[in-house]
């Protein structure tokens, strides 16, 4: 359990902060550069709301396996397909990069690969 929660809490921070950076990004660089930047800005925003959202859920699924869980776990996956299509309406509508758009998405599961198989770590670089 403790390990779950270090990784969700390691996950989000760092998504966060990867997300705030790319924003930044935005409006330091020239004009040229600015929507593909706000592209993946956007799919980053999206990605960190991922990580919030599946944080929230190992949460309560968490309590929910100790016996001390006051609701049961929701239907998350609807919310976070109403986000991605929220963020592609708002890409599509302000003709920034789709491509970029879909890589930021992915930032959350790139941030857990990383952690979760960081070389160095003992006892946890593998499952075997």
């Amino acid at each position: 359990m403790n390990e779950f929660h270090l990784l969700a809490r390691q996950t989000v921070k760092i998504t966060s902060l990867i997300t705030l950076l790319v924003m930044a990004l935005w409006a330091l660089l020239p004009m040229p550069w600015r929507p593909t930047i706000a592209g993946f800005a956007t799919g980053a925003a999206v990605s960190c709301y991922f990580a919030l959202s599946v944080a929230r859920q190992i949460e309560i699924a968490t309590q929910l396996a100790l016996g001390h869980a006051k609701r049961k776990p929701g239907i998350a996956v609807l919310s976070r397909m109403a986000m991605v299509i929220v963020g592609a309406f708002v890409v599509s509508r302000a003709h920034w990069s789709v491509g970029m758009f879909l890589l930021g998405i992915f930032v959350y599961q790139i941030v857990v690969l990383v952690i979760r198989f960081k070389p160095g770590r003992e006892g946890q670089g593998s499952d075997s």
